[in-house]
């Protein structure tokens, strides 16, 4: 327990907070900024209990082929999770770049809100699709035994956040002010770096699976069959929770 779950328990936690932390680091421009931030949020958390069910779901496939030593098995379901997570990312990041108004409608009426929560959305959308790799390979790594790797990449992530969030929202080092849109920034940069870490440590240890190009997206009918009973109820459970 103390070796597995508090390093996954503390990733989660650190990996859960970058919508947190941005959304204190703007409280300082006013209530408008916050609210927009928070609100904006709101969408990108509906996106993470998507990803919540995929990885939480294929964590029983990576688990039990690490198990067995089923090298292909592994393989597989990786392939066949980031396939399935990147088109939830992609949808959510074409509604927050593209109709960015349209989604912060949902969430509220004012309109002065609705402007400053879209300029937030139109930016971090793209770092929606980043946010995929990390995820995926976290919820791998750590069915995998390898639980410091993703700790130590949201640890680095957190903290870079946190940095670019008070260079981009307050514009220092000769840099303009971006408020909102400064948060947004840093915390797309965050998750690169989040992504970067964890490619950087996989190789250094040797970890296979995350290299595997071509053994990633090898699946049948049949497999994509047996993933989706086991996950789609996991998936119906995050999400419902969430609406």
């Amino acid at each position: 327990v103390l070796t597995l779950g508090l390093p996954i328990a503390a990733q989660n936690l650190l990996s859960s907070s970058a919508n947190l932390i941005d959304t204190i680091m703007v409280g300082q421009l006013g209530e408008v900024s916050l609210s927009a931030v928070g609100m904006a949020g709101q969408w990108s958390f509906l996106m993470f209990l998507f990803f919540f069910g995929f990885s939480s779901g294929s964590s029983v496939f990576f688990s039990q082929y690490w198990g067995a030593q089923d090298d292909d098995g592994i393989d597989h379901s990786y392939g066949l999770t980031l396939t399935c997570m990147m088109i939830v990312g992609l949808t959510f990041g074409a509604f927050a770049i593209f109709a960015p108004e349209t989604v912060m409608k949902l969430y509220t009426d004012k309109e002065s809100i609705q402007v400053i929560g879209a300029e937030y959305l139109r930016i971090i959308g793209f770092g929606y699709p980043v946010q995929v790799f990390s995820m995926a390979m976290s919820a791998l790594l750590r069915s995998t035994e390898r639980v410091r790797i993703p700790l130590f990449a949201s640890i680095a992530s957190v903290a870079s956040n946190i940095f670019l969030n008070w260079v981009f929202i307050y514009g220092k080092f000769g840099l303009p002010e971006m408020g909102v849109r400064g948060a947004a920034l840093a915390t797309s940069l965050a998750a690169v770096i989040n992504v970067l870490v964890i490619l950087i440590l996989a190789r250094a240890q040797k970890y296979p699976y995350l290299f595997h190009f071509k053994k990633h997206f090898r699946w049948n009918k049949k497999q994509v069959k047996i993933y989706f009973v086991k996950c789609f109820p996991i998936i119906c459970n995050e999400v419902l929770i969430g609406v």
